[in-house]
């Protein structure tokens, strides 16, 4: 198996041969009872993450690894019992590898909690084992004795347990193609933060043993709640290494390496679930924000599809007779023939009359539809307008701010039609400050007194240009890089079904559109109106603006 290792495989595990040796001398603070067992296993973290990524091909550095570390230990294990622990370790992280990959879902990116936790057992099965074969060692060596066992036993355990939760997610990250943020002063502000935690519970004196250790979970968790699991596996390990680095300047200290341990895997576990459950978040809500982009073009092309072929099959027979008629109108004028010219004209004028009779009866048939009225709270209404697009307005620093006013009674409306329109008049604002490239403000206010209700959606986009107030909702009348020229239409059809209007208004900075709607007397069935159709319509609809 040696011979099939290339050349990077044997670059990459002499470097882990050296880095694991190194990072088994850095950690090598408090050894309890001089017999290598230290709070903190940065290696085992280490081996583990190597054995995943490259397989089982990689044994013979993982074993050579162990030999180098148990023989720099300088404990009196005989040359046997060196081979059989380096042996049984190098099976361990090769036996956590492969359980890491038989598990369902587990993926190195960490963008669910549960392949965290996935990774919090195999971290704890692997350290139990590991553990055991060590302590067993020195046990059979009659370096330690029965009454030690336990004591002994759980802090090696445990040490295992903080190295791989610890230093295991960062290089599996690093791996999986995770990089680091761009810098920015906050991540300068959170490791002034970290630092001055660190040298706040080492420096204070009068404090009693790690008193001050909850001063960390400040630093870690908002790194989790700001750059999400990458982020909190970088700063653990600068906390880890400055747990260590203070742990050496502070020789009381060590006596208590059993509750540094405890809370080494309390910080660990605290920061790396706050990052996975960011990360997680943040993944579902991009799922969500590209389903709904992909749903709404889908329903977009289908609507469309469907009325062009409707229209198309139509008016292409008179289309057609139009073609002909004309031609044959052609040849009796080039023959002289005034008569038979004037027949054709006449029925060429008598196909164009039926091809406008179709337009029109596609336009009245599409247009109508009855209402279905329904009790509604408009605060409810625009609040749930809101959290729907709350990744969205987030994405791109957009403000978003509701204003009731007034009492508010329940009105009855078409709920779908009405939050359809208020949704295409919400999604307007959106793109046309998107468009301008900077951070903006939408406002919705409600005003409504005994006989109307105005509903009125501003924003501080570029607004209509001169002369457009009156023509905006036209449809198919777009001023926007990616509109359909809908939305406006759509709106004002909703409002005049219920018997409204929509008015468009501008303002010295943005533009606004007031929805009105009668407050009482409302009729029981859908008004005739011109434009857009009212029912059938999808809910996510991008319009004029």
């Amino acid at each position: 198996m040696v011979a099939r290792l290339s050349r990077k495989d044997w670059a990459v595990g002499a470097t882990y041969g050296v880095v694991a040796v190194l990072l088994d001398q850095f950690s090598n603070i408090g050894d309890y009872r001089a017999l290598g067992v230290t709070p903190w296993a940065p290696a085992a973290g280490v081996a583990l993450a190597y054995a995943y990524v490259s397989g089982p091909k990689v044994w013979p550095f993982l074993f050579l690894a162990e030999l180098f570390v148990l023989h720099a230990s300088k404990l009196q294990l005989t040359t046997s019992w060196i081979f059989l622990v380096a042996a049984g370790t190098t099976l361990c992280w090769l036996g956590g590898a492969a359980l890491l990959n038989a598990m369902e879902g587990f993926s190195a990116r960490f963008r669910s909690t549960r392949t965290l936790l996935q990774l919090f057992l195999v971290a704890l099965i692997t350290a139990l084992v590991q553990s055991l074969m060590y302590v067993g060692g020195l046990w059979v060596s009659g370096l330690a004795s029965t009454s030690l066992l336990p004591s002994l036993y759980w802090r090696h355990a445990v040490g295992n347990v903080v190295g791989i939760i610890a230093v295991c997610p960062m290089l599996l990250l690093l791996h999986a193609g995770w990089r680091p943020p761009r810098l920015t002063w906050t991540h300068a502000l959170q490791f002034v933060v970290l630092a001055g935690a660190l040298l706040t519970i080492f420096s204070l004196k009068t404090a009693s043993t790690y008193q001050l250790f909850y001063l960390l979970f400040l630093p870690l968790v908002w790194v989790g709640l700001r750059d999400g699991i990458g982020g909190a596996a970088v700063v653990l390990n600068i906390a880890q290494l400055g747990l260590v680095v203070g742990a050496q300047t502070r020789v009381d200290l060590i006596p208590s390496a059993g509750a540094l341990q405890v809370l080494m895997v309390a910080l660990a576990m605290t920061g790396l679930l706050v990052g996975a459950i960011v990360t997680e978040r943040e993944q579902a809500a991009r799922r969500l924000k590209d389903q709904a982009a992909a749903f709404g073009k889908a329903i977009k092309l289908r609507s469309a599809g469907e009325t062009a072929a409707a229209i198309a099959h139509q008016i292409n027979q008179p289309i057609t007779a139009i073609s002909t008629y004309a031609g044959v109108a052609r040849d009796a004028l080039a023959q002289g023939d005034l008569k038979l010219a004037g027949t054709a004209i006449d029925k060429l004028n008598e196909q164009c009359t039926r091809a406008a009779s179709v337009v029109r009866s596609i336009r009245d048939l599409v247009k109508q539809g009855a209402l279905d009225r329904g009790p509604l709270q408009l605060p409810k209404l625009l609040a749930e307008l809101r959290l729907a697009h709350a990744v969205e307005l987030d994405d791109l620093g957009i403000d978003f701010e509701i204003a009731i006013s007034g009492s508010h009674p329940t009105i009855l409306v078409d709920a779908v039609q009405l939050e359809q329109a208020i949704d295409n008049l919400v999604v307007n604002s959106i793109e046309s400050i998107s468009d301008t490239g900077k951070p903006g403000r939408i406002r919705v206010s409600c005003r409504q007194d005994a006989s109307e209700t105005h509903i009125d959606v501003e924003d501080s986009g570029p607004g209509f240009a001169p002369g457009l107030e009156d023509i905006a909702t036209t449809p198919f009348l777009t001023t926007k890089r990616q509109g359909s020229g809908l939305g406006l239409a759509i709106a004002r059809s909703v409002a005049e079904a219920h018997g409204g209007s929509l008015a468009v208004l501008n303002r010295q900075a943005g533009a606004c559109v007031r929805l009105r709607l009668p407050t009482t007397g409302l009729p029981t069935t859908g008004l005739p109106t011109t434009g857009l159709p009212t029912t059938g319509l999808p809910t996510t609809g991008a319009g004029n603006g």
